[in-house]
């Protein structure tokens, strides 16, 4: 079974954003005319907004994905489940070559963090 976590908690996502924040982060908190390493509250919940919402949607793709397998999705609580079958490693292999569905969650959220 493979497990994908929606999102991370807000305290540690905005911690984030705000030690290293990412360079499209710091365009953000620079176009509010602030500094990227001490941005007003609304920047950092824009951006965390932002953030969220990217990675969500790349795990859709996933998940749309998963299911056009015929693999069963379920979401509890904050995290995805797909139930394959196989192996972890087998179904991630699976979903890698089904056009790079992983790589393309993994670079999302690499880049939004970047």
């Amino acid at each position: 079974m493979l497990r994908f976590p929606l999102y991370e908690g807000a305290s540690g996502e905005l911690a984030a954003l705000t030690e290293r924040p990412p360079r499209w982060a710091a365009r953000l908190f620079e176009s509010h005319g602030v500094a990227a390493c001490d941005p007003p509250a609304s920047a950092r919940v824009e951006a965390l907004a932002e953030q969220t919402g990217q990675g969500l949607g790349a795990l859709a793709l996933v998940l749309r994905r998963a299911e056009a397998r015929g693999w069963t999705v379920v979401v509890r609580g904050a995290t995805a489940l797909v139930a394959t079958g196989q192996t972890e490693e087998a179904s991630r292999r699976a979903l890698e070559e089904d056009e790079d569905a992983l790589s393309s969650i993994e670079a999302t959220r690499r880049g939004l963090r970047s």
